[in-house]
């Protein structure tokens, strides 16, 4: 299950053996796989909590809930610093270079992946996103090529 974690297939240290490596990624995967799911899930169940209590008049007020979205830092900063501290305690890493780095690199790429993953959900989620906030391409695109034609 390690290759979910595909930006740190190879270790950044040449002493660590792959059998070591191997070990502490299949350690920190559960991990990171328990934090992206169960964040997606909050950040969408609270995103469609709050769109739930905008009215009407709310569509022409800036779309607040969107700012959930930053909540993907929060399980970022979890796993970079649990892959740091995991790093350190495996009996055939330690003292070895690469706590720091395997810690950023978790921390951005779990951001990212989360960030993306609660987009998803939020575009294409059922019943996540009310109706009437839904963005309608057809009536868009049929807006701006009236106004091309002139």
């Amino acid at each position: 299950m390690h290759w979910l974690l595909f930006w740190m297939l190879n270790p950044g240290d040449n002493r660590i053996t792959d059998e070591d490596w191997s070990q502490y990624l299949d350690a920190l995967v559960w991990e990171y796989l328990l934090w992206v799911v169960a964040s997606v899930f909050v950040i969408c169940i609270l995103y469609m909590i709050c769109t739930r209590r905008l009215k009407f008049a709310d569509l022409r007020r800036p779309f607040w809930p969107m700012w959930l979205l930053v909540l993907a830092v929060v399980p970022g900063t979890a796993v970079g610093l649990r892959a740091s501290v995991l790093f350190d305690t495996f009996d055939g890493l330690n003292g070895k270079q690469g706590a720091v780095s395997s810690g950023i690199s978790s921390a951005f790429w779990t951001t990212g992946i989360v960030l993306g993953l609660t987009w998803v959900g939020f575009a294409f989620g059922p019943r996540v996103t009310p109706p009437m906030f839904k963005f309608k391409p057809r009536a868009w695109y049929i807006a701006i090529r009236k106004k091309l034609k002139g």
